[in-house]
Parts: structure tokens; sequence; C-alpha cells
């Protein structure tokens, strides 16, 4: 059931302010879907500020059954100093467990792609956990694994490394 064709009942929009709530729902269920060691500190204040303030930081697209959301991409432009060019990192890709299975997650990321070559973007960029099942559906897409080794330094750390003499 992955054709588009499959789900002629689903919209695709942008989502707007007074979809802040929602947007954050989703953002939950996904934290919570990837389990207790996800660190989940986003408030609904920050979704309103950074996703639908006067400058958004990141673009979301809501994918809808009858007027309700069942699933959820939020993704932002970066750059890529090598190649000289825009890239899209696709920050997050949720579709409802019970919504899954039936071309949600293809058309989300299928208007993901039409956004990055509106923006001429070089290509999308994510991240997925080698443990994810979710591998398996992007390489279906087209993506392929990248040997490259997602790093990341947070909180005190991060603190530290920017302030070693303090």
């Amino acid at each position: 059931m992955g054709d588009p064709k499959d789900c002629l009942d689903i919209t695709l929009r942008q989502a707007e302010r007074k979809d802040a709530s929602t947007v954050f729902r989703i953002l939950q269920a996904l934290a919570e879907d990837h389990g207790p060691e996800t660190v989940f500190t986003a408030t609904l204040e920050d979704v309103v500020r950074d996703g639908f303030g006067p400058t958004p930081v990141y673009e979301s697209w809501l994918a809808e059954h009858t007027g309700q959301a069942v699933g959820l991409a939020t993704f932002f432009r970066t750059y890529s100093t090598f190649r000289g060019q825009l890239c899209l990192y696709l920050d997050n890709l949720y579709v409802e467990p019970h919504a899954r299975r039936q071309g949600v997650g293809r058309l989300l990321i299928t208007q993901v792609g039409k956004r990055a070559l509106d923006w001429n973007c070089c290509c999308i960029v994510l991240s997925v956990s080698t443990d994810n099942p979710a591998g398996a559906f992007y390489e279906s897409l087209g993506f392929s694994r990248v040997p490259d080794v997602v790093c990341s330094i947070a909180g005190e750390a991060l603190k530290q490394l920017a302030n070693p003499f303090s």
C-alpha cells in the first residue's frame, strides 16, 4: 500500500500558526516512539516561536485524513560548503501508528522533495538510527546510508567546550 494512489483521502498542507499545538503533540508522540532515552525538552512556546514566529526556523507539513492530522514532516535549509549549495535537512517524519503502511510517509517525503527543489537544494539529508526500521523505508525511496557518523554535544558539555576557562 505504499503507492501514493492508495492515499486519495489524505490531504497535505503546510502547517500554520493555528496548528502549533498539533505539531507539538505529534513531536511528543515521535519522541515517545523513540523510547525513554530520547531527550525531549521542547515546549509549545518553542514550536510557536521557532516554527511559526516572524522568522520561522523550520517548516512543517501535515498529512490529514478526514480533517485529523495523521502525519508530520519538519525540515529546514542547511548549506554544504563543499558542494557550494543549499541542502534540506529532514528533521522529523512521523506517521501515526494507525495510518502507517498506507502511503502517508511517502506523500509527506514527496512534498519534502518538492520543497527541496523549490529551494534549489542539492540534496535531502536526514539522520536515522541503524536500529530504526524507518531506515529501510528511506532506502526504498532512494536514500543511501553514508559512512559519516553524527556527533553531538549539548548541555553542560557544550557550555564547557564554549567556556573552557570558566
